[in-house]
């Protein structure tokens, strides 16, 4: 039986399931699988990258996205990068958007390219496609 610390993250604890069980199939959607392996890997990747962005401690990432594979992986790589994550609804209006955007000043927000014209001109994004 394992005990749950309180002093750790959620991506910590993800971390160390990945090492338990890498090749377990960690999230699923209509179009791929990913195993905790390779979800780690791609957040990891993600992360390093967040932070090269400028990413800090206690910083949120907006996520603009379906609710696919790749939501995960971009989640999971905000909190990696030492930061929070809001996710950014994809049916908002757009004066919604602009709101929320401009409310919870996210560092980046992390979307697909299809997406990306649809953010405030002035919102710095990532297109992760």
């Amino acid at each position: 039986m394992s005990v749950l610390r309180e002093d750790r993250c959620l991506h910590e604890l993800f971390e160390e399931q990945a090492l338990r069980t890498p090749d377990a199939v960690a999230v699923v959607d209509p179009e791929t699988f990913l195993t905790y392996r390779e979800l780690d890997l791609q957040s990891s990747r993600l992360a390093a990258h967040l932070r090269k962005c400028g990413v800090r401690a206690n910083e949120l990432v907006g996520v603009y996205m379906e609710r696919r594979a790749e939501y995960i992986v971009a989640c999971l790589a905000a909190l990696k990068a030492g930061g929070g994550y809001i996710t950014l609804e994809l049916a908002y209006p757009p004066a919604l958007l602009a709101d929320c955007i401009s409310d919870a000043e996210p560092r980046i927000v992390l979307t697909r390219k299809r997406y990306a014209e649809r953010l405030p001109e002035d919102a710095e994004y990532f297109a992760m496609d």
